[in-house]
């Protein structure tokens, strides 16, 4: 990695870093995850913007991001101080299979996962993290729910133009929840 490479990464992080820090403090605030669970990100012509593995989303720091810059042969080529996303097979085929998702977030609200209502928008198996060939088994029902889904026993994921809108999608999911 050269100089210009590492100016270029932090300026994307730079740009970026606001809308990360305040979307996952509001996701921590309204329980629609806590501690290390979820992740963040945005595609972006330079790659993928990810919050890292481990990285607390209701106190991201700049450290917290990392950029995934290409993937090959199902290894996964990124700049950061930390490691991605254990998410990032899943984010990756995401967004190379809804060409126009811009942004996707992965939420762990119990409230949401395991309410029996809310099993229509579930996949029929559990999804695994970590693992390429995922993506392909949830991108259908994604549009299908415009732009929502239940990993079953796993958490969700929300897709969108913007991290806010994405967030909208979750907190909107998480209010049907909750109405009797």
């Amino acid at each position: 990695m050269n100089i210009l490479e590492v100016h270029h990464q932090n300026s994307l992080i730079e740009e970026n870093y606001i809308e990360f820090r305040n979307t996952g403090q509001e996701l921590v605030d309204v329980g629609l995850t806590k501690g290390t669970g979820g992740c963040l990100s945005k595609h972006l012509n330079e790659g993928i913007l990810v919050s890292a593995t481990g990285a607390q989303l209701g106190n991201l720091s700049k450290k917290d991001l990392s950029l995934i810059k290409e993937v090959r042969n199902n290894k996964i080529y990124w700049m950061g101080d930390n490691k991605p996303s254990s998410e990032s097979p899943l984010l990756f085929e995401l967004y190379l299979s809804i060409p126009n998702v811009k942004t996707i977030i992965h939420g762990h609200c119990p409230r949401i996962t395991y309410d029996k209502k809310m099993q229509k928008y579930a996949t029929p198996a559990y999804v695994r993290y970590g693992c390429f060939g995922e993506g392909k088994k949830i991108a259908n029902i994604l549009e299908q729910n415009g732009g929502f889904v239940i990993l079953r026993f796993h958490g969700e994921i929300s897709i969108g133009e913007s991290l806010k809108e994405s967030f909208k999608k979750l907190k909107q999911k998480m209010e049907e929840a909750h109405e009797r």
